[in-house]
């Protein structure tokens, strides 16, 4: 790499080894970073125990020059389970252990404890150990930029920290709402106002704000009232990467396959969408030998009960939690991808990473979803069969009309041009630019 590269830092607690969604974006950036001009450095945990890893993804950033990985102690839920015994810092692939994700009544009296005693997130006990990091990798080489992503938001306040101490540039990545996030329950009025007072120090210390969509961004600027930031989306997005090193034989091409990737959690439930395909197969029970539903990823034993009680074990395939690249491969081979967002207080926000990588696979999208930013997405991408998240009616109506189409041949393919604004490549060049207008 040219001695002419600038030198980001990147504050992220959800990295590689770690799987799930919320290391996509950040581990995708950091990927092209280096050739848009910028050398990278990640600070990050190490990797103790969490519910899904995925070294393939780890590798994929180890073979590309110009990144480098610092990890560091922290005090947090996810240390409790054991997993990392630990020595080492930079680059050294260390112990990981993966534990159970907690069924959704479970999960939900874990957050609300969390939430009661740990500000702003139970990951504030990483907050010291990754300062004391950054500063000294700050100290020894220089940054021009510091980029912050959250959740967990501690990053926020770490970035802060280290750009008060050193005056470099902070560029903060929100991948969901912070104060007024849907998936947040505050137990009293005054945790609200400390959160919100949070954010105000951090966004007054910040040169960018970046949100993953228009309406987190609109509601980040209304709670803010202090220097203005500069204020920029950069949507979820696809590795084209990704699809270029899969197979594109299809392994089922006589079975109608619908695809769900990722975790299930909050509204986000596969109910509604099995009682749409019990009902189509009650309709047209000659398709139970050419349906098939496919989950790639971890599924709720709740949702294993449902699969029984409507008797749709011979249509079902529970694949388990699969690396990325496995995944991508089992979007190129399905039918239909779909997704669902659920009925929730600010379901308008939401636009998960998983519908981005659907687009990047080209493939028609069946998106259970209200109105807001997903749909919006969809609304260009030419291939996309929407209805509300919660009428089991309607949705079979809808895979009714895919079979239809599937049968006759005709199934849309998704646009691939009207794709090319969620290229991660062409994303980070766009993000590049932001951090040379900030970083002088």
């Amino acid at each position: 790499m040219g001695s002419e590269q600038k030198h980001v830092l990147i504050v992220a607690y959800y990295f590689p080894p770690m799987g799930l969604s919320g290391v996509q974006r950040i581990a995708k950036m950091a990927k092209y970073l280096p050739e848009a001009g910028y050398r990278v450095t990640v600070l990050t945990v190490e990797p103790g125990s969490y519910f899904a890893f995925d070294d393939s993804l780890l590798a994929e950033l180890e073979s590309v020059e110009g990144i480098q990985i610092v990890r560091t102690r922290s005090l947090d839920p996810t240390r409790l389970h054991g997993g990392y015994r630990g020595k080492g810092h930079e680059g050294h692939r260390e112990a990981h252990r993966e534990v159970p994700f907690p069924e959704e009544k479970s999960r939900k009296v874990l957050s609300t404890v969390s939430q009661f005693l740990l500000l702003p997130d139970n990951k504030i006990g990483w907050r010291k150990y990754a300062v004391a990091t950054g500063l000294r990798i700050l100290k020894e080489t220089p940054a021009d930029v510091i980029l912050a992503t959250a959740p967990p938001y501690t990053s926020f306040l770490i970035g802060r920290d280290l750009s008060l101490r050193t005056h470099t540039p902070l560029a903060i990545d929100y991948r969901d709402d912070w104060v007024d996030n849907p998936r947040h329950s505050y137990p009293t009025a005054l945790h609200r106002r400390i959160t919100a007072s949070m954010e105000r120090k951090v966004v007054n210390q910040t040169s960018v704000v970046i949100a993953i969509n228009k309406t987190i961004l609109d509601l980040i600027k209304k709670r803010q009232a202090g220097p203005n930031p500069t204020y920029a989306v950069v949507p979820q997005g696809f590795d084209p990467e990704d699809f270029a090193n899969v197979s594109t034989q299809v392994s089922e091409s006589d079975k109608l396959v619908f695809l769900y990737t990722g975790m299930f959690y909050d509204a986000q439930q596969p109910d509604v969408f099995l009682k749409g395909i019990r009902i189509l197969l009650d309709r047209r029970p000659e398709l139970t030998s050419i349906v098939r539903c496919k989950f790639a990823g971890i599924f709720p034993e709740r949702g294993k009960e449902i699969i029984q009680q409507l008797k749709l074990e011979p249509v079902v395939d529970l694949l388990g939690y699969l690396s990325h690249t496995d995944t991508v491969q089992q979007l190129v081979d399905c039918t239909v991808a779909w997704m669902t967002i659920g009925r929730q207080q600010g379901e308008e926000m939401i636009s998960t990473g998983k519908l981005f990588d659907y687009m990047g696979s080209l493939k028609p999208i069946l998106a259970l979803v209200p109105d807001g930013e997903a749909k919006n997405a969809l609304s260009s991408y030419g291939a996309a069969f929407t209805c509300p998240p919660d009428e089991a009616e309607h949705i079979a109506d809808e895979l009714e009309s895919i079979v239809g189409l599937w049968q006759a041949g005709t199934l849309p393919e998704g646009s691939r041009e009207n794709i090319q604004v969620y290229n991660r490549r062409k994303q980070v060049r766009i993000l590049s630019n932001i951090f040379d207008k900030i970083s002088g």
